[in-house]
């Protein structure tokens, strides 16, 4: 199993941090670009939402991110002490009504239920965790 952990400040800045590592353990563990790709994507929106609205701008918050590969299945696990909040409660998006009819936000919410698997919230002891699946295999 090779696994990884990040630990980021609840500031947008941090956020080159994140693709750094991920970048890092990707290549590390011999993932493509492709799903280094994907995860970057669910990760920077998660963790961009934990910032945005979990910690409301306050800096002083920590989002930890852990990594673990075992065979074709990339398990993420996120936690942070911000305000609780369970990203899959968010309805899917409209993606059928014309674009100037349609409600703004959530397309990223849906690009994390697309690439991701098994996704599972809890708050556990006033933190949000929030557990996913990527299948690595192409």
């Amino acid at each position: 199993m090779k696994q990884h952990q990040i630990t980021l400040a609840s500031k947008a800045e941090d956020l080159h941090i994140l693709a750094t590592e991920l970048e890092g353990f990707c290549h590390r563990i011999g993932l493509p670009d492709a799903i280094l790709f994907k995860l970057n994507l669910v990760l920077d929106e998660l963790v961009t939402n934990a910032i945005n609205y979990g910690f409301s701008g306050r800096s002083d918050g920590v989002i930890k991110i852990y990594l673990k590969q075992l065979d074709d299945v990339l398990s993420v696990h996120i936690q942070d002490n911000g305000a609780p909040f369970d990203p899959m409660q968010i309805p899917p998006p409209d993606l059928e009504s014309d674009l100037d009819e349609r409600q703004i936000g959530g397309l990223g919410l849906h690009f994390v239920r697309e690439i991701m698997s098994q996704i599972h919230y809890q708050q556990i002891d006033g933190e949000n965790h929030l557990t996913m699946n990527m299948n690595t295999a192409l």
